[in-house]
């Protein structure tokens, strides 16, 4: 009878441990390894608390001094725009994101910057927005100053 009840674990993605336990204790042990395997992540997640990142923290001050709560702010992928509007679509713009796009998506990310119709208050220059290529770089140096090389500002 058992083995006619034995857990094929390819089929439902069981450990052999289980496999290999009497049935009655499936339940417990899959609880128990479940409850061991959260462990880890607890403690990262209580860890987190106590990390600084001084350098991070440096960089959304200046965001919040130098933008209003309803100024859009564009940055590639250092999280400085996380608590202001995104002015694109695409509310990141890491390397693999930007691996997946079309001639045809760049273009539709670029355009509302270059035409206008997307101004950002701040541009945080990282090396995801540098990757957009240099019709970007060309936007950026004609239309943003910077004094800084990080934080760009629109020239007025």
């Amino acid at each position: 009878m058992l083995a006619e009840r034995r857990i094929d674990s390819s089929r439902h993605g069981d450990s052999f441990l289980v496999e290999k336990t009497q049935e009655r204790f499936h339940g417990p042990l899959l609880v128990g390894a479940t409850a061991v395997l959260l462990i880890w992540p607890a403690v990262e997640l209580g860890k987190s608390f106590v990390r600084r990142d001084d350098r991070q923290a440096a960089r959304l001050r200046y965001v919040f001094e130098h933008t209003r709560p309803e100024d859009p702010v564009l940055d590639g992928w250092l999280g400085t725009a996380v608590f202001r509007p995104h002015p694109l679509p695409y509310f990141f713009m890491h390397r693999e994101v930007l691996a997946m796009l079309s001639d045809a998506d760049l273009d539709r990310y670029l355009r509302p910057l270059e035409s206008g119709t997307a101004r950002p208050a701040l541009i945080t220059l990282d090396d995801e927005l540098r990757a957009l290529g240099p019709r970007f770089m060309r936007f950026l140096q004609n239309n943003y100053v910077s004094r800084d090389g990080m934080f760009y500002v629109p020239a007025r």
